[in-house]
């Protein structure tokens, strides 16, 4: 069974320089060829959402992507790229990533409003066709506290949803202030032979 190819999005820090390193052995050990990709949420100079939007789906085509990992902002993306390549498209993970508004946190959602017009964009659009798309499909990871997005914004109905088991105690004495970020890091890391099995069941244990 030849490899499969896998976007994984930055959040909208459009950082990317961690996801090879977490995901570094994921080709020689899983059989997944990994694409990080950035956005461009913290580009003021990328406000064209239908333009990026249109770029993204340029490279999921190309790369023949069968599936996409969301990280946090690029979560709702990755809902919005199901919905459009529905016969591509088997499988989305959206760690710590916001599906929708409301919900409670440190960092209220109006405050980044202006400042990611992006993600706004995109977050609307996952709103009114999220209903539409299949859960089976998609995977949720979520921390029991988020100082940033809501846990309870961001699973999905019928999909399936994950509780990141880590102490809360331990979190915040590992990364005190960035807890978000860390959520991320830690998701890609420690599960990910819980996320390379719902995109590769067949092959978890072998490149294959």
């Amino acid at each position: 069974m030849k490899s499969v190819e896998v976007i994984i999005g930055a959040g909208v820090d459009d950082n990317i320089d961690y996801i090879s390193g977490e995901t570094k052995l994921w080709s020689e050990t899983y059989g997944i060829n990994i694409t990080p990709y950035k956005f461009g949420f913290s580009n003021k100079q990328s406000t064209d959402f239908a333009q990026c939007y249109n770029e993204l789906l340029e490279v999921v085509d190309a790369t023949n992507a069968i599936a996409i990992i969301g990280i946090s902002g690029f979560g709702s993306v990755a809902i919005n790229v199901l919905h459009d390549r529905i016969n591509q498209i088997e499988k989305v993970v959206n760690i710590c990533g916001r599906l929708r508004r409301g919900g409670i946190s440190a960092v209220p959602l109006r405050w980044s409003e202006k400042k990611y017009p992006l993600f706004f964009e995109s977050l609307n659009r996952c709103e009114s066709i999220q209903s539409r798309v299949d859960p089976k499909k998609v995977m949720t990871m979520r921390p029991r506290f988020d100082e940033v997005v809501p846990p309870n914004t961001v699973t999905l109905k019928g999909a399936t949803n994950i509780k990141l088991a880590l102490p809360v105690l331990r979190e915040w004495l590992l990364n005190p202030n960035f807890l978000h970020t860390y959520y991320s890091r830690f998701a890609l890391r420690d599960y990910c032979d819980v996320i390379v099995k719902f995109i590769k069941p067949q092959g978890i244990n072998s490149n294959q």
